[in-house]
Formats: C-alpha cells, structure tokens, sequence
C-alpha cells in the first residue's frame, strides 16, 4: 500500500543563478522508432514549490521527518548536458533529456541505502539488454571503486507497486566519475527478454551504510519534463539481495517528492539468429561416405 509521507527537505539554489536547462546541448537520442520511452505527458514543479523556493532564496526547511528524510540540492558546476557517448544501439531506454538538474539522497543526520529505478517500455518481441548507463554527482564521498548494484525487472501489467519479475542483479563498482557523464556499465552475458509491457532498470547505493555513513546525494535528476515513469523503493533495513519490488516502507513515484525522470539509461538489441553451416571438414566426409555409398551399390547391382 502507497502511504503520503511528510518529509524534511533542504532546497540549495543552483550557484550563481543560472538555469541549467537553458544549456543548449543536444541529449542522447535514440536513432530508431525501436527506442525508450519519451512520452509527451509532463509533470512539472507545483506553483506553490517554485514559490517557496523563489520567497526564501538559497534554501527552505520544509514539511516533518517520517516516514524518512530526504534532500535535493541543484546541481552545481557547468550547467552542461551530458556528454554524448555516441552510441547507437538499435534499442534504447532512455528517460531524461541530457540535461540533468538535480541531485538526490535519502537520509537525515546519516544516509541510507535505497534503490532508485526507471521503467521504460517494452519495444517487444525479444530483445536483449547489453548495458546500463548511470549519471552520479560529482562528490568527494563518492570516490572510484564504491560498490553499486544494479537491478532489472521485468512487468507484464505496466503497474510495478504490484510486483515485478526480478531478472538479474548486477553487483558493480563506480568507476573515475567525469563531469557530465553517464558511467557506463556492461551487463556480463546479454540478458534476453521476452515480449511485454515494461522493463524496470534501478540502482542501489550499495556503498553506504545504513544509519552510519554522511548524508550524499547519489541519483541524479532530470526535473525539467517529468515522465511519470522514475520510481523510488525504500525498505526499513537494506534492500534485500534479491530485492522483490515490495518493499516494507515506501515506494512510489519519485514525482510524490519532486517530479523528474532518473538519468538511468539501457542499451540493447535484438538477439541474432545464427543459421547452423556445414564446415568444410564435414563435407568433405559426407561426400566420401555418399561415394563409398554410390560403388556399393554398383556393385551389388553388377
């Protein structure tokens, strides 16, 4: 069951004033009508919010602290859109629009982990996923090697708060992170999916420990077009190795606490269909054995 949380939240301008949507950097687009989801459905910032945060200027302490806290800070540094990885896949799922503006934690005095997760849909059909690509922030409490897990789902009815198939988990490590760039994450082996609705591709901060480590904001956000399609999942201990999609204390849209699309993206294909040769080796004999075969039967009827 949803519940309608109130939360502690602290706002923090964007430096210098700047609006980094205005950025004019062209995203990652898709190539082929075979591509994630970008639905023209908007949800934006409420008037009421865009108020608040114009009247108090740099930050605002809003709303009370269960079921947990969480905070969003704009992003500092360039304002840039993400740098395109020219990639050209013939299936992409992709949410955002290349320009992310916000940074995003669960925690109040100290962290805690949660998964954070996109679902796109289904181009149907098979399909194989081959990749994931993850935007972080840039901060000095994310170093190079903090573990990460990568999770898949997969859902038939489009409607993942009541349960999704879990495929795979993908324990990974975060690599040198650049500035406006999505860290790139090969899955080992292709995963192969079946024909459906949606795939739900997520992330947990594997790296923080529960009640014990700095508060860090770690998913980033596109809030300039929301897709109603981000989703955030919440459990009163760590999610689970095997995390089922029903956790015990919160999960629905990130739109609930600010409305905007995770930079979480998949890359993928159609898997190839190989056609059985003959080698030449084999050919050689089955041609043999036929002209043995042949003078046998001469013979017999000589």
């Amino acid at each position: 069951m949803k519940s309608q949380p109130r939360f502690r939240c602290a706002v923090t301008r964007y430096a210098g004033g700047e609006d980094p949507a205005a950025q004019d950097l062209a995203p990652l687009e898709a190539e082929s009508p075979e591509t994630g989801l970008r639905e023209s459905g908007a949800r934006c910032l409420g008037p009421l919010l865009l108020w608040i945060l114009a009247l108090l200027g740099t930050s605002s302490l809003l709303g009370a602290t269960e079921p947990f806290d969480w905070s969003v800070s704009d992003r500092a540094g360039s304002g840039d859109g993400l740098v395109d990885l020219n990639l050209e896949p013939p299936i992409q799922f992709v949410l955002d629009d290349g320009v992310p503006e916000a940074d995003f934690g669960v925690g109040g005095t100290t962290a805690r982990q949660f998964l954070w997760l996109n679902q796109f849909e289904s181009p149907g059909g098979l399909f194989q996923l081959e990749s994931v690509c993850v935007a972080f922030p840039i901060n000095s409490n994310l170093p190079a090697g903090s573990p990460i897990e990568l999770v898949v789902y997969f859902d038939t009815d489009d409607d993942p708060t009541n349960g999704a198939t879990l495929l795979g988990t993908y324990p990974r490590e975060i690599g040198v992170l650049a500035p406006e760039t999505c860290a790139m994450f090969e899955l080992d082996r292709p995963l192969l999916m079946h024909d459906g609705t949606a795939i739900l591709i997520g992330v947990i901060n594997r790296f923080v420990t529960s009640g014990v480590s700095s508060p860090i904001a770690v998913a980033v956000l596109d809030t300039t077009l929301s897709q109603g399609r981000s989703w955030i999942a919440i459990w009163q201990d760590d999610p689970p190795p095997e995390p089922d999609l029903q956790p015990d204390l919160y999960f629905d849209r990130i739109d609930t606490l600010i409305p905007g699309n995770w930079v979480i993206r998949g890359f993928g294909r159609r898997p190839i269909t190989v056609i059985p040769t003959l080698g030449m080796k084999f050919l050689i004999g089955f041609g043999a054995l036929l002209s043995f075969a042949a003078i046998g039967q001469m013979r017999r009827l000589g």
